[in-house]
């Protein structure tokens, strides 16, 4: 992937959400730069990589035949985010099963063999926080006057002491050693942001595709992130939209790049985890209660089928 990608992707945002001025104004200022990892290797193995320390989990179901891996620097005006990517796949295929005859001898007629479509997807970000060096460049400063800069510094500074204050935003700085969640969970990182797991297969006998599903998405990183960076965003789950829309998972919105299979599904169901939470911060549980989102109407049974995979309610 390259700058260009990332960029057709932040302009498209913008189009499809049309953001107030201040909200807008605030999207078109962030820097996004992208470290790619080097190889398959990287995400396979269970040694983190130099580039990236996440790996595919030891019970994935499926041996990746491609990956997105790397880390996203996204900068802001006070603090930089680094986002590190997993999004590994194995392509959606037909297999096809020989047919038989009465005799129990396998044919070659190709029209005779039934077939099923089979496809997976491991998708994962984790986040740490870090403050911009009150002297660092950024774009616009050359047009600045010495005074206009040395106001901003005074400005970044009583910024820095503010936010590092922040409870959501502490637990995501990268020198904080305190990166536990309290549930019943200690190993698990509060610096993870969203994982998604998808599987689907089609039964040779053309019948009904059956999807698993499993995803995450973790609130008060999201938050923290929003508060760090996406200050203008109302709530976190802009922050996981804002995400989701960049080439990080390549859905078929990215023309430019590979398209990962199953990605705008994954997409879709880690959003509504995000609105899940966002509408349970809000407290409308009648938003709740009526909100639906799917890809079509024909897998609302395989989805009641794999319903307790979902994340409960808190």
């Amino acid at each position: 992937m390259e700058g260009e990608a990332f960029q057709n992707a932040l302009e498209r945002y913008v189009d499809e959400n049309k953001p107030d001025p201040l909200v807008r104004k605030q999207i078109e200022s962030f820097e996004l730069s992208w470290e790619p990892s080097s190889s398959l290797s990287d995400a396979t193995t269970t040694t983190a990589s130099n580039n990236n320390s996440l790996t595919c989990p030891r019970d994935l179901s499926f041996t990746p035949t491609d990956v997105v891996q790397g880390v996203l620097t996204w900068k802001g005006e006070y603090m930089v985010a680094k986002v590190e990517v997993l999004c590994c796949w194995e392509p959606q295929t037909i297999r096809k099963e020989p047919a038989s005859d009465l005799n129990g001898n396998s044919k070659d007629v190709q029209a005779a063999m039934p077939m099923s479509s089979t496809g997976s997807l491991y998708f994962s970000l984790q986040s740490t926080l870090s403050f911009r060096n009150e002297h660092e460049k950024r774009p616009g400063d050359k047009e600045k006057s010495k005074e206009d800069r040395k106001a901003d510094e005074k400005i970044q500074k009583r910024m820095t002491k503010r936010l590092k204050e922040d409870v959501f935003i502490k637990k995501l700085l990268s020198d904080n050693d305190d990166k536990v969640d309290d549930d019943d969970n200690p190993s698990k990182a509060t610096t993870i942001l969203c994982q998604a797991r998808v599987s689907v297969q089609t039964p040779h006998d053309g019948g009904t595709s059956q999807f698993e599903e499993r995803v995450d998405v973790t609130d008060s990183v999201a938050e923290g992130l929003r508060r760090a960076i996406f200050s203008s965003a109302e709530s976190s789950l802009e922050v996981v939209e804002f995400l989701l829309s960049l080439p990080i998972l390549p859905g078929s919105s990215h023309k430019t790049i590979v398209h990962c299979p199953l990605a705008d599904r994954a997409k879709l169901r880690l959003l509504e985890d995000a609105m899940f939470d966002a509408c349970e911060r809000e407290g409308e549980d009648e938003i709740i209660d009526d909100l639906k989102i799917s890809v079509s109407q024909d897998h609302e049974k395989s989805n009641d089928a794999t319903a307790e995979t979902k994340k409960p309610r808190r």
